[in-house]
């Protein structure tokens, strides 16, 4: 700890070196002792060397130079540190603490020879914590804050020798201190959240005389809170409170304020939540058809707590008696279900969502779609002979599932003069009209359809489909074979015009390509008899 010894033989590599000089210096301050001089001693396998008075946990280097007549040796140089006191027998000294401010404590101690870092703990009287480290450190002094103003409290600090743990040094009680101009924080404070309610536990500070609990909701303004008195009991370390008249999911702020005659504090804002509780089906659910029976519009109210609602929809197949059944997700407080079919029944519910959790369904609200009655059915000639005239009236996709109640035919071969008809007939089946002229281009046929829903909604006409001839229109009402037929033979008498064009302008390019081939072979005749001529004139 305080000295330090050397060895090293003598006999090897430098058997021939008698004396060496020693010299140790400080690491930390560069200080040097004064240089020894040893001699090798004769017999003897082994230069020894023992430097004392020490300091100890120090750090030092010492050189080794050997001695030799007219020679330079090189020196070995190496760097040691002594040992430190047994942490086990070593403590700090006396501990001194005082308040600085509300919250802020400074603990002094004296240095340990040795020490490398202290550390620093607290014990609340008032907890059953034991002592909990607050710092470490490497100075004699330290300021301890997040203290718990208006309790008591004990320190203590112990050092740190080579990594090992003196014993705690301990401090006498004292009272943290407690001003107006900072927020009080009550200790321990736990706050267990309900869906209507709080409880509250801290522990009781020892020079505050009573509390007032005081919670707002996070969103209102300073008129919205609630105050409580809390009234401490004699010797009680831990105060309960619970309050009570809370909103389920709901932020409120809370703050315990203490009491002290003449004094006026205030306190830390702490925020919690109430929990969601059971998630409640949605009020007020309205169902409603527009205007123009194209979308069903869903409407309810809003609900504490919910995260989102969930909209199931049963559909019922009027015709069929099947049904099905699907689900929409939304935030909103509405939902609009667009191009419902015409005389099916669709009914509805809503649930709420809390996260995961949902509400029980709310009631269930039906409606059956009327038919649509601005659209016109449609109207089909399938024959004429003579004045019969069959036809069919059928309803379009859009109302195809809707009850074919009656049919309204009116027909005749003038405005002036026209016919009522009304038919029980089957959707898909034939009519039969039987009227003078049926045949004629200006035979007028009109139709509508009576539709009716079912499920006690009232029937509805549909919009009248017409064939036209009532404005003049040229459309001839034949039967269903000549109207095949016309197309055909229309068909076929273009395609002979475009052959016959076809075979004409064949022919006559033949024509003139002859022409041209005779003209040619007379030109060339002509040329070769001059040239005859031309070589024998007596010829």
């Amino acid at each position: 700890m305080d000295s330090m010894s050397l060895r090293w033989a003598a006999w090897e590599n430098v058997v021939c070196i008698n004396e060496y000089e020693i010299t140790i210096c400080s690491a930390a301050t560069g200080e040097c002792r004064d240089t020894e001089t040893i001699t090798k001693q004769e017999g003897l396998p082994d230069v020894t060397y023992q430097a004392l008075d020490l300091t100890p946990c120090s750090e030092y280097t010492v050189e080794i130079h050997p001695l030799f007549p007219e020679t330079t040796v090189e020196s070995k140089i190496f760097s040691f540190k002594t040992l430190s006191p047994d942490a086990d027998s070593q403590s700090v000294g006396e501990i001194t603490v005082e308040s600085v401010v509300s919250g802020t404590m400074k603990v002094q101690w004296p240095k340990l020879e040795c020490a490398t870092k202290y550390r620093i703990y607290s014990n609340r009287s008032s907890s059953d914590e034991g002592w909990k480290l607050m710092e470490e450190t490497s100075e004699i002094m330290v300021d301890i804050d997040n203290i718990t103003p208006c309790t008591i409290y004990r320190f203590s600090v112990s050092a740190v020798l080579d990594d090992k743990e003196t014993s705690k040094t301990e401090s006498e009680d004292v009272i943290s201190a407690l001003d107006e101009e900072h927020a009080f924080e009550a200790p321990d404070l736990q706050v267990i959240n309900g869906d209507q309610g709080a409880d509250l536990t801290w522990l009781h500070a020892a020079c505050i005389e009573s509390y007032v609990v005081k919670v707002c909701k996070s969103q209102e303004s300073e008129g919205e809170c609630l105050e409580e008195a809390v009234i401490v009991e004699n010797e009680e370390v831990i105060i309960n409170h619970h309050i009570r008249e809370l909103m389920p999911c709901t932020g409120y702020t809370l703050e315990i304020i203490p009491i002290i005659t003449d004094k006026q504090f205030t306190a830390r804002i702490n925020e919690f939540t109430t929990t969601n509780g059971i998630p409640q089906a949605p009020h007020n659910f309205e169902l409603a058809l527009t205007a123009d029976n194209s979308a069903i519009e869903l409407s309810w109210e809003d609900v504490q707590c919910s995260t989102g609602f969930k909209v199931y929809r049963q559909e019922v197949d009027a015709n069929e008696g099947e049904d099905s059944e699907e689900t929409y997700l939304t935030s909103e407080l509405n939902y609009r279900f667009e191009d419902p079919v015409p005389c099916e029944k669709y009914s509805f519910s809503v649930t709420t969502l809390v996260d995961e959790q949902e509400s029980e369904n709310s009631d269930w609200f039906s409606v059956t779609i009327p038919p649509r009655k601005d659209v016109v059915p449609e109207l089909k000639i399938l024959n004429i002979e003579k004045d019969n005239m069959t036809l069919r009236l059928n309803p379009t996709d859009l109302n195809r599932k809707c009850i074919v109640q009656e049919y309204e035919l009116v027909y005749g071969v003038s405005s002036a003069s026209l016919d009522t008809i009304t038919s029980h007939a089957d959707a898909e089946s034939d009519i039969i009209l039987n009227f003078q002229g049926a045949s004629a281009s200006s035979a007028i046929v009109k139709g509508r359809i009576l539709y009716n829903a079912g499920d006690g909604t009232p029937a509805v006409w549909s919009a009248q489909v017409s064939n036209g001839n009532e404005k003049g229109d040229s459309i001839p009402l034949t039967s269903s074979g000549s109207s095949t037929l016309i197309p055909i033979i229309v068909g076929v008498l273009i395609a002979v015009v475009i052959l016959v064009m076809i075979g004409f302008l064949v022919l006559r390019k033949q024509r003139n390509r002859n022409n041209y081939d005779a003209e040619k072979a007379e030109h060339d005749r002509i040329e070769e008899t001059q040239k005859l001529n031309d070589n024998h004139p007596d010829a």
